[in-house]
């Protein structure tokens, strides 16, 4: 079987006749009229195309989570309506609050120092010479010093605190 090939003014054809048969309709009885009429239609393309008719035309429509509803204007609306919402009180505006930037240890923090002191680092790797670390350091940094310095594999080091 093949299918016709469906175009804007096909999606809007059967979007028209069912709104103005039904009142309202869903992307999904669109999309099945569509394919009962022979074309290839598929909730991406109708339902991107109905999205474009109901702008152009200022249809009210709401979203249940899965496919859009469109109303008639001037017949019952979903509860979602403008004219529900007008009553509504607005929320108070929600403050979003920037994630803190992590900062990158300075390459100086990075070298190994000779005399640790209590909270430095002591990192090794599986037993080798351990090589020492300033406590500003986290331990990740820590760790990837010590890579860096040695050439080890960093999963292959071990930190603790002095």
């Amino acid at each position: 079987m093949s299918f016709k090939a469906l175009d804007r003014t096909d999606v809007e054809a059967s979007f028209d006749e069912l709104l103005n048969k039904n009142g309202k309709v869903t992307s999904l009885e669109v999309k099945e009229d569509l394919r009962q009429k022979g074309f290839w239609a598929t909730q991406a393309i109708v339902g991107v195309a109905l999205r474009e008719i109901a702008d152009t035309k200022g249809i009210d429509w709401d979203f249940n989570g899965t496919f859009r509803t469109y109303y008639q204007p001037g017949t019952q609306m979903s509860p979602t309506s403008a004219t529900v919402l007008a009553g509504l009180t607005p929320a108070a505006p929600v403050v979003v609050t920037p994630k803190p930037q992590r900062q990158p240890a300075d390459p100086q923090d990075r070298e190994p120092i000779d005399t640790p002191a209590t909270g430095d680092w002591k990192c090794t790797d599986q037993g080798s010479n351990p090589l020492y670390f300033k406590s500003k350091l986290k331990a990740e940094q820590a760790r990837y010093a010590y890579a860096l310095q040695t050439g080890v594999d960093y999963v292959n080091v071990r930190s603790v605190r002095v």
